[in-house]
């Protein structure tokens, strides 16, 4: 049960990720606030998580990732990303999941990890629980429990005056309205470190 937010601005450009605090036994529905951050920067790249903090956690902490000297040597330059998340970093992390039996096997034979969005620069990705990469026509996108609501607040704040970070805000305090499994303090990053 979380909220994660993303939003490129092309003013700025750079993308925004912001993402709740909730923590969320579904069983029992107890909920509390937690430290782990579910926004957070790796290398070049920023990433917002939903799901088992577990997945999370190998992300921030174990994911192997690519320099951009590396990247580059390896043929994907930055107007390739796209095709790097498909080819190099989506399989690294399914084998990072898979090694740490965060993978699970769906009723119809599929195999089944966690959704989150992935910054890059002025790019916003979101990766589908079947490692599926994919681009938006729109400028923002958001995954977990509360993300119809955040996309709702988003879509009637586009064109707005209203800075990136504020949109966020306000997507997010929309699930958060909604959706008891979003809670405060909100965590938002952009991909240039600054906030």
């Amino acid at each position: 049960m979380t909220c994660i937010v993303g939003i490129i601005d092309r003013k700025e450009k750079k993308v925004y990720i912001g993402g709740d605090s909730a923590s969320v036994t579904p069983k029992s529905s107890y909920r509390r606030p937690i430290k782990l951050p579910k926004v957070f920067k790796r290398g070049d790249f920023l990433f917002g998580c939903c799901g088992s903090f577990r997945a999370m956690q190998l992300l921030r902490h174990t994911l192997s990732m690519d320099s951009e000297q590396e990247r580059i040597n390896l043929g994907y330059k930055e107007e390739h990303i796209y095709d790097y998340l498909i080819c190099m970093l989506m399989p690294r992390i399914r084998d990072l999941f898979d090694k740490h039996r965060i993978l699970e096997d769906t009723d119809e034979g599929a195999i089944r990890g966690e959704s989150f969005i992935i910054g890059f620069k002025d790019q916003l990705f979101h990766i589908q629980t079947d490692f599926s990469v994919i681009e938006y026509n729109d400028d923002y996108t958001s995954v977990g429990s509360g993300a119809k609501f955040s996309l709702g607040s988003l879509h009637t704040t586009r064109g707005s005056a209203l800075d990136s970070e504020e949109r966020i805000d306000r997507a997010l305090e929309a699930a958060s309205h909604f959706n008891g499994g979003v809670i405060e303090p909100y965590i938002i990053l952009a991909t240039d470190g600054n906030i």
